[in-house]
């Protein structure tokens, strides 16, 4: 069975609490509790990205689809640029999102879009 929905958010810090709320909601509806605490921590992670990356207040959607055994999590926002996962030194404050992105995900890109870009992560059901 195909789940999809979408949220539209502001590219200000509070909505980064929204998203995960909405994901962890949407997550329960559809029956995927063992994936939820890596879902909700992959999008904390890529729409707080979005936020730092955009003009503030701009507009940042997220998207989730499942077909019940995959999750694929979309987030656009009008930022420039592609993310780079970086290796951060020790002493640095930030720069390590996209790594922890990375080690909870199956696979994760991003693509431009007109007017900003899409990052993706595709995080899979663990198995039995």
């Amino acid at each position: 069975m195909l789940n999809t929905n979408t949220i539209m958010l502001r590219a200000v810090p509070h909505e980064v609490r929204i998203a995960r709320v909405f994901t962890a909601a949407n997550l329960d509806r559809w029956g995927m509790p063992a994936v939820t605490d890596n879902a909700v921590l992959v999008v904390s992670e890529l729409v707080t990205n979005a936020v730092k990356n955009s003009a503030d207040g701009a507009a940042v959607k997220l998207w989730l689809w499942t077909d019940g055994q995959r999750l694929l999590i979309e987030v656009r926002d009008s930022g420039p640029g592609i993310p780079l996962l970086v290796d951060p030194s020790p002493d640095e404050d930030s720069g390590r999102g996209l790594a922890v992105v990375a080690s909870l995900c199956k696979d994760w890109g991003c693509y431009p879009q007109r007017g900003g870009k899409v990052t993706w992560a595709h995080i899979g059901q663990p198995q039995d």
